[in-house]
């Protein structure tokens, strides 16, 4: 048996600050030294630091308190910005859906028993004591969701400083913010909140890293179970990944410590090595087996090389790293020692519990604070549910995937150039300082270029110039400033077959962060552990970009991968500033090399730049000239729309026309408390008209209701007399044929009352004609053959 003595544990965090610089919690980066410069940890060169790492402690706690006061007022900043425009636009779909679901928890409703989701009832209950108790309006849900970006941004930037320069740092937290949806379409989905805990467990973890304390294992588990309270996927892949890494990694984790109180263990006797070290190697087979496994069967419905490829490789690729690397490999142990002997810590404040004690604590803590906060509600809910634990099969993924699948196109050799053209700069880059060209001689070789392009222009000018002004450079410059723009709104009206490469970066942030870290794995340490923690957590998170893989969901997917990927473009600034001197001996040098690593994800997210900036110019009020003005960037008139529980969201004047008609006929024509019925997603015309739902359903996608489910809508629209139908819904949400007796029983029994935008209002004993959609292969009544 090996035992392990106090002298040979890292017990002092000043004691190998060279290669534990993050351990010992200091800033490895500074403000003063430039957004992508990086300089050395103090303490890594002894004999060349001005002074010692005690004295330089000031200064790194002073950068890192200016540093989080730029990243909160930039993070209140944006908040102000998004709230400022939180009055615009309404969601009939997803605003409705969550807003008619929380009204029912208000008045009593149970989910699952009183009506069908597939989400955990966080977001439901929270809404609705908002409404019993703050009388939050629509207006109000949206600044929660402000706040949950706030945290998720302010997250990634966090967990990103682990490892890079802030202008690196920055990165993914800028990709999502282009990104983002809001204000153009709002929304109050729980994906922003559980995407905002998801990364604060990431970033918790971090911690557990640095300091080595467990009870941020404690607190990474609550913010998993923080995050599964409100949207289930995104929080149990999280989990299953800290679990995971927690396992694979165990010897480049700090080492477990006990409160002294806790009764000492014995010695393990030498008998039972054998049999603790096959346990810890078979739970180690089962968790690298596991993840790959289990990513496989939540894709099984749809698997095909393109999702094989986005999905279940990567964490084919973790396993096979973690089993040659992590767990079966050649240089030492950041641990010393293997045994379970109980070693007492240095100054009398714990107990070491040793390395197989430590491969199982660590997951139980995480167990722990998940259970904490899950058992907490879920509880209470099976409670109320009568036990019926098969209610909950909605969120604990027993629904049909056929109404929620949206796939990707698949990659083409233009996005491979695109990405080779975008990866050229840097290198050319690289190959000019080299070369001697970077400094003085490049800078006069560069104004002779630009001289002899004016003194051309300037001889051929006048007399080729098309105008009858007098020629000038001013006015060539302003040409060329205009066609620029010409050329940027022709970019954005333009579309290419690349224009989803944002659905790609994220893949290709973890391949290369994969290749990164198998080049460097070999050094151990708690930098190795960080990264495969990141690249982990990040591919974890990613599944719950299946089965809508869209850019709406690659908000709350994507974060920690982007944080893996731009860790790779530091990694390449800091060697070729180091490689090549004249690139570190110039900050303009060092500003333009990083900005052109940084160039693949702009040009990945350049399509959404040029619509956000296009539809941001919209918000400003339209004076009377500019409203029915052509073009893209035209300013439109809006009308207000007033919500149930007060306040006002204000649409486009014809959207919010069409909506606020609908709203009122249902209102006149219905009386208070009876129900409707809204097909096949668009439940926020039931919120709207304060009118409950007649189903369990409020919306209802191809495969989303069984046969039995749909025979009881049947039976409940009996006593409905209002159907609110979405035409262009009912051909993009499901087709004909989708939901077909429900359908056709809407068909035969409503007659169209009125038509209003592209919402037909149906009702029992109108008189118009009857609905027009009729399953595939049959013929209205009274039609003529072909």
């Amino acid at each position: 048996m090996t035992k392990t003595t106090p002298a040979t544990l890292p017990l002092d965090p000043d004691a190998d600050r060279a290669s534990r610089s993050l351990a010992s919690g200091t800033v490895s980066a500074s403000l003063a030294d430039g957004p992508f410069h990086i300089r050395d940890t103090p303490g890594q060169d002894a004999e060349s630091s001005a002074g010692s790492p005690a004295a330089q402690r000031p200064r790194e706690r002073a950068d890192l308190a200016g540093e989080m006061v730029v990243v909160l007022l930039a993070a209140a900043l944006l908040c102000a910005a998004y709230a400022s425009v939180a009055w615009y636009g309404f969601d009939l779909l997803e605003e409705g859906y969550f807003l008619v679901h929380a009204r029912r928890v208000q008045l009593g409703g149970l989910p699952y028993r009183d009506f069908s989701t597939p989400y955990t009832p966080g977001i439901f209950y929270l809404y609705a004591w908002l409404m019993e108790w703050v009388g939050a309006d629509l207006v109000g849900f949206r600044l929660i969701q402000i706040v949950a970006r706030a945290v998720t941004f302010v997250g990634l930037y966090a967990a990103a400083r682990r490892l890079m320069a802030p202008g690196f740092a920055a990165l993914a937290s800028a990709v999502l913010v282009v990104m983002d949806t809001a204000p153009e379409m709002w929304g109050i989905h729980p994906g922003w909140i559980t995407a905002g805990a998801a990364t604060m467990g990431v970033l918790i973890v971090s911690w557990y890293l640095a300091t080595g304390q467990g009870r941020w294992l404690l607190a990474a588990g609550a913010a998993f179970g923080i995050a599964f309270a409100f949207k289930q996927n995104l929080a149990a892949y999280g989990l299953i990944a800290a679990l995971w890494f927690l396992v694979v990694a165990e010897r480049d984790l700090p080492p477990v410590w006990t409160p002294r109180p806790l009764p000492q263990l014995p010695l393990r006797p030498r008998s039972s090595a054998l049999l603790t070290r096959a346990a810890r190697v078979a739970v180690q087979v089962a968790a690298l087996v596991l993840l790959p496994l289990t990513a496989a069967a939540i894709v099984r419905p749809y698997l095909s090389p393109l999702v094989a490829t986005l999905y279940v490789l990567p964490l084919a690729a973790l396993s096979v790293l973690g089993a040659t690397h992590f767990i079966y490999r050649t240089h030492p142990d950041t641990i010393a020692g293997g045994g379970t002997s109980v070693i007492p810590m240095a100054g009398g404040h714990g107990l070491y519990l040793g390395r197989d004690a430590g491969l199982a604590a660590r997951p139980l803590l995480v167990l722990l604070g998940f259970s904490a906060v899950t058992l907490t509600w879920i509880v209470p809910l099976l409670g109320a549910l009568d036990g019926r634990v098969d209610l909950l099969g909605g969120f604990v993924g027993r629904i049909d995937p056929t109404g929620y699948f949206y796939g990707m196109k698949p990659l083409t050799t233009e996005h491979a150039r695109l990405v080779g053209v975008a990866l050229l700069p840097p290198l050319i880059l690289v190959a000019i300082a080299r070369t001697g060209l970077w400094g003085r001689r490049g800078v006069a070789l560069l104004l002779a270029a630009l001289l002899a392009l004016v003194l051309g222009a300037l001889l051929k000018g006048p007399a080729t110039a098309p105008s009858t002004e007098p020629w000038s450079v001013l006015g060539a410059l302003q040409r060329l400033a205009l066609s620029a723009g010409d050329a940027w709104d022709g970019f954005g009206q333009t579309a290419r077959p690349t224009d989803d490469l944002i659905l790609y970066l994220p893949v290709l942030a973890f391949w290369a962060g994969m290749a990164s870290l198998a080049l460097t794995v070999g050094a151990g340490g708690e930098r190795t552990a960080l990264q495969l923690w990141y690249l982990a957590a990040g591919a974890a998170l990613f599944l719950n970009q299946y089965p809508r893989m869209d850019e709406i969901h690659l908000l709350w997917s994507a974060g920690v991968l982007l944080v893996a990927g731009a860790d790779v473009l530091h990694e390449l600034y800091r060697r070729a500033v180091r490689s090549t001197p004249a690139l570190g001996q110039s900050g303009a040098a060092r500003a333009l090399l990083g900005l052109a690593l940084v160039l693949l994800p702009a040009v990945a997210i350049s399509p959404r730049l040029w619509q956000r900036l296009d539809d941001w110019s919209r918000f400003s009020p339209a004076p009377p000239a500019e409203v029915h003005a052509a073009g893209r960037g035209a300013r439109v008139a809006r009308s207000p729309l007033t919500l149930p529980g007060g306040g006002q969201v204000w649409l486009p004047e014809g959207e919010g026309m069409a909506i606020g008609e609908v709203v009122d006929l249902l209102q006149i024509k219905t009386a208070p408390g009876e129900p409707i019925f809204a097909y096949p997603a668009v439940p926020g015309f039931a919120y709207l008209a304060d009118r409950p739902s007649a189903t369990r359903f409020l919306h209802l996608f191809a495969g989303m209701a069984t046969a039995d489910e749909q025979a009881e809508m049947v039976r409940q629209l009996e006593g409905v007399r209002y159907v609110v139908w979405d035409d262009g819904g009912a051909h993009y949400w499901v087709r004909p044929g989708d939901n077909a007796p429900l359908t056709e029983y809407i068909r035969t029994h409503f007659r169209i009352e009125r038509f209003i935008g592209p919402y037909a209002v149906l009702a029992r004993d109108a008189r118009g004609p009857q609905l027009a959609y009729t399953l595939p292969g049959a013929t209205m009544p009274g039609a003529s053959g072909p």
